[in-house]
């Protein structure tokens, strides 16, 4: 599933994302456009990602998904320096 905001430049990021879906030999479903900002949009997608109706969402940037969604993702990679020294605080795995 392909994710885009709506806005000016939907259509620039629909084929930009289309084109990576078929780089990557994803068997492409649907493409979403949503206001990025629209909690319930977001809710319905990772709705369908959790009831296992989608393997991979494609975003074009990171940007184009609200940081209030829930659940909110985070790549460690991109975590500032003082941020990753808590994770060594109390480490937690869960299984």
């Amino acid at each position: 599933m392909l994710y885009v905001p709506i806005g000016e430049e939907s259509e620039r990021w629909q084929r930009i994302g289309l084109d990576y879906c078929d780089a990557m030999g994803y068997r492409f479903v649907a493409v979403v456009l949503a206001d990025p900002d629209d909690p319930e949009r977001w809710r319905e997608v990772h709705g369908m990602a959790s009831r296992d109706e989608l393997d991979v969402l494609v975003v074009a940037r990171r940007d184009h998904l609200s940081a209030r969604r829930r659940p909110r993702i985070e790549v460690v990679a991109e975590m500032p320096a003082r941020g990753r020294e808590r994770l060594h605080d109390h480490p937690r795995i869960i299984r």
